[in-house]
């Protein structure tokens, strides 16, 4: 009876073990390394879960501009300071109505789900917050997409897509002003 009992503990401590091992793996598989902002794959199991519903909500697309410039006149780990700390910020100024992802990159996403305020002041808040010059040059891109806009999540991320490229490709041709 004995044995019995230490294999049974045996295999309740491997159970556990393997458990934690397997949580661990989940959360790593989710979240962005450099980050830990949630990533595309936790992004997909959170869009199909509201693909399930009749829910409204927006996707903001954002791409950092001049990004490429700090990691060249300055190194990748200002780079990789600036991508943390722009999804720090990100993360807090959205707040409770919105989640943050790191797409990959310097690309990033955010799903609004819980905004206080109509669609109209959403945008004009993210149009006047989000591009602003945050260090040395680099601003960012923004495309906002509805769901009641497009009949697919995947149409509506694809929305947003072509509208931040679209962004990206004005502030190119836009003049530059005088320092």
């Amino acid at each position: 009876m004995t044995e019995l009992r230490l294999r049974h503990l045996d295999a309740q401590r491997s159970i556990e073990r393997l458990s934690r091992r397997l949580s661990s793996m989940a959360t790593a598989a989710t979240t962005d390394a450099l980050t830990g902002l949630p990533n595309r794959w936790a992004l997909d199991t959170e869009l199909s879960h509201l693909d399930a519903t009749a829910e409204e909500f927006a996707v903001v697309f954002i791409d950092l501009d001049g990004f490429k410039a700090i990691n060249d006149e300055h190194g990748h780990a200002m780079g990789d300071s600036l991508l943390k700390g722009y999804g720090l910020w990100l993360s807090r100024v959205t707040g409770p109505w919105g989640r943050v992802y790191r797409m990959g990159g310097d690309e990033y996403l955010l799903l609004v789900t819980h905004f206080p305020g109509t669609a109209e002041a959403f945008e004009a808040w993210a149009h006047e917050r989000l591009p602003q010059l945050f260090v040395d040059g680099v601003t960012a891109s923004i495309g906002i997409a509805w769901r009641h806009e497009r009949p697919s999540v995947g149409e509506v991320l694809k929305l947003a897509d072509q509208r931040m490229y679209q962004a990206k490709t004005a502030q190119a041709r836009a003049p530059k002003e005088a320092p």
